[in-house]
């Protein structure tokens, strides 16, 4: 139940009920994708949300550590399960000292106070997910991206428009490590033979260090 290696949790996190421990207590795991898998975490009870969290919801909580076990502090619902959660990636603004979002996308044309700004920079490229009701949203960063890059904005906004996942499993990591070792004997090296290609000079997917 406690801490892996890894990513280190942040004070506040989006997360998602998972279920329940064997003491009743809610449990959940972070929505952001570099940390999902890694933190099993308690949920306190709040009874200002209601209905009552079931499996499945979305919450903005503060995380405080006990020994090896986290516990979250829900402060509001950010989606209900099943209903799908609002997220867009955009660029951040500072007007009058506070910080809003952007939407990249074109057809987006409003703005969003961010909830949170610690750590933010203007011009930093963030997805960020909107709480509230229709008349007053507001925005909290799930992923800061750093600062502004368009082919970082494109590939970004592809991934979330279609949830592509882009963080390699550890389960695959830990199987690749058991398999014997790559062995050049009777292989033929072609590593010289000139190749030609489709892909546009930005291309991703093709090394030309080959």
């Amino acid at each position: 139940m406690g801490k892996k290696q890894g990513h280190k949790l942040p004070e506040v996190c989006l997360l998602r009920i998972s279920g329940r421990g064997r003491e009743g207590d809610l449990t959940a795991v972070a929505v952001e994708k570099k940390f999902a898998g890694e933190y099993k975490i308690f949920v306190s009870e709040n009874r200002r949300i209601k209905p009552a969290l079931s499996e499945g919801d979305e919450i903005l909580a503060r995380l405080r550590r006990k020994g090896d076990v986290y516990w979250a502090k829900p402060m509001v619902r950010t989606a209900v399960a099943g209903a799908g959660n609002e997220t867009f990636c955009g660029v951040v603004e500072k007007r009058n000292g506070q910080y809003y979002v952007r939407a990249a996308e074109k057809n987006a044309h409003k703005d969003y106070l961010l909830e949170k700004s610690k750590g933010l920079k203007e011009g930093d490229f963030v997805k960020v997910s909107l709480t509230g009701d229709r008349r007053f949203r507001q925005a909290f960063v799930v992923e800061n991206m750093g600062a502004f890059d368009l082919n970082k904005a494109t590939t970004s906004l592809i991934l979330n428009k279609y949830d592509i996942p882009y963080v390699w499993d550890e389960k695959l990591g830990r199987e690749l490590k058991s398999l014997p070792r790559f062995g050049k004997e009777g292989r033929l090296d072609l590593t010289r033979v000139p190749l030609v290609t489709i892909d546009g000079d930005d291309s991703k997917d093709f090394d030309r260090r080959v």
